[in-house]
């Protein structure tokens, strides 16, 4: 049954099965466990190991990635868990998330039973207004500055926060931005 497959995966692929085929047993009386056992239990484990791991090292590839500063007249909003409102004479939008879920949520289709529905919606609205706008994933990296500043957020008090100078944890990060500098990622590349 190894197949070349780790055995603590293995043995935990065994484990899980055992309680799942006796629950099933125990709750439904005409379950019968599959025929080949080992072949369902090598397929959940390759499956597993599959989601978890690049196998092949032609999976990823190594990107140099940094902040890129927004278009002449276009105003350029990073976030990070953070929230920020908009007003005042702004014509055009770049919204910048790390979060690529966020992303495919506020530009594709939502379904009405999504639990977020009515948040969503209400951005959707927002972004409908007359404006330029542009909702794009932008990875962690090439947005340091917002992710420093919602992680050092997540030890302050509530409420709005303005700062005078850039916080001394974010100098160098503010810098690396200003400068153009480049850090690298290994990435998977998508289909």
């Amino acid at each position: 049954m190894t197949e070349g497959l780790p055995h603590y995966l293995q043995f935990s692929c065994v484990v899980w099965f055992l309680w799942k085929w006796r629950c099933n047993k125990v709750f439904d009386h005409n379950y019968s466990v599959p025929q080949s056992l080992a072949v369902v239990i090598n397929m959940l484990a390759k499956e597993w190991l599959k989601a978890n791991f690049s196998t092949n090292e032609r999976d990823e590839i190594l990107m140099s990635i940094r902040w890129m500063k927004p278009n002449v007249d276009w105003v350029k909003l990073n976030v990070d868990g953070s929230r920020n409102s908009i007003s005042g004479m702004i014509t055009a939008v770049l919204v910048e998330s790390d979060s690529l879920n966020v992303v495919k949520m506020m530009n594709e289709e939502t379904k009405r039973n999504h639990p977020c529905f009515s948040i969503i919606q209400s951005c959707k609205n927002l972004m409908r207004l007359d404006w330029d706008r542009s909702i794009d994933h932008v990875y962690r990296e090439g947005s340091k500055l917002v992710d420093g500043l919602a992680n050092m957020g997540q030890s302050m008090d509530t409420g709005i926060v303005f700062f005078d100078n850039t916080p001394c944890e974010m100098v160098l990060i503010f810098e690396s931005d200003f400068n153009d500098l480049s850090c690298f990622r290994h990435a998977s590349v998508r289909d």
